[in-house]
């Protein structure tokens, strides 16, 4: 039987490396193209293709000699980079999943948030914007022409993310920290644990069902006070937390913009039922689950400049 040939542009990464090792248990031939700055090793055979994709002559140079019968797109933050990769594989592949994000969203949220929720339309807001773009260069096919699924993610979280927001609480958890809440973290937000998205992707090559659609997705819902409060459990510590108010003068000096989870002040819960009726997906990873995997295994993993990627502000009493 001919293997189906997979395409991930991206893939060195917490994600695409999960996302590798999942489909090589399938048997697939799989192609991943990323810039090489990360150091990645699979258990299973994988061809590694070594370009950057701001390099646009070059990357799309390499990408017209390629073959695929499915591509995951991981990395596109623009429209370019979406309309490049349609122009070179229109009419030559079964599948594009394209992988967006629920911060495209914009506020104040209806909830829960259905797909056809407004999206952010100010371009200053760089990352939620050019996600948007994207999503509008793939919204120009019908699923005959290209059969686009685009996966609006929240917060994604599991063992060996080395710039996970986990391992930033749990450097202050463990040194018995004061952490700064914003409004008492009382607000319901969403993640989804790294296996429960993979067995997504696994699902979307199976279905027949026709794409050219966003599909919600998302796991545990929780408030952030309750997250913690498993966290320290887990950790066997006790909770030390110092609530503010969003409207509080020092709020901005505490750079809430690089909190770990998002900082909306409102609730963030997505409509999963499209996806729900396309795959039957059910989240299988229960927060607790997931932050006992997680919290596991980030000792082994602990790098304390990575951990600087996200801010927890403390409390200095």
């Amino acid at each position: 039987m001919i293997k189906k040939r997979i395409l991930i542009l991206g893939g060195s990464g917490f994600l695409g490396k999960c996302l590798v090792e999942k489909l090589a248990h399938f048997k697939y031939d799989i192609t991943i193209i990323n810039r090489g700055v990360t150091p990645i090793y699979y258990t299973k055979e994988v061809t590694q293709i070594i370009a950057d994709r701001n390099e646009r002559k070059n990357y799309n140079y390499i990408l017209s000699k390629l073959s695929a019968d499915i591509i995951f797109d991981l990395c596109a933050y623009t429209a370019v980079h979406t309309k490049d990769v349609i122009d070179i594989f229109i009419g030559k592949i079964e599948k594009f999943i394209h992988f967006s994000s629920a911060s495209i969203y914009n506020s104040p949220l209806p909830l829960p948030v259905k797909e056809t929720a407004i999206r952010v339309s100010d371009s200053h807001n760089t990352y939620a914007y050019g996600k948007v773009m994207c999503e509008k260069a793939l919204e120009q096919y019908s699923s005959q022409e290209l059969n686009w699924f685009s996966l609006r993610i929240p917060a994604i979280y599991g063992a060996s993310d080395f710039t996970s927001r986990e391992y930033a609480f749990y450097d202050a958890i463990i040194s018995n920290k004061t952490i700064v809440l914003p409004e008492k973290g009382s607000y319901l937000l969403q993640n989804i644990h790294i296996d429960d998205i993979s067995d997504i992707c696994i699902d979307l090559l199976s279905t027949e069902q026709p794409g050219a659609q966003h599909l919600n997705i998302s796991g545990s819902t929780f408030s952030l006070h309750q997250y913690l409060l498993i966290f320290t459990n887990i950790l066997h510590k006790e909770l030390c937390i110092k609530s503010i108010a969003l409207n509080d003068p020092l709020f901005p000096s505490y750079h809430f913009n690089t909190y770990p989870y998002f900082i909306t002040g409102s609730n963030l819960i997505l409509d999963c039922t499209r996806v729900e009726n396309l795959i039957h997906f059910k989240p299988k990873i229960t927060l607790l689950e997931g932050l006992e995997k997680t919290i596991k295994n980030i000792p082994y993993y602990y790098d304390t400049e990575k951990k600087k990627y996200w801010n927890v502000p403390l409390y200095d009493k």
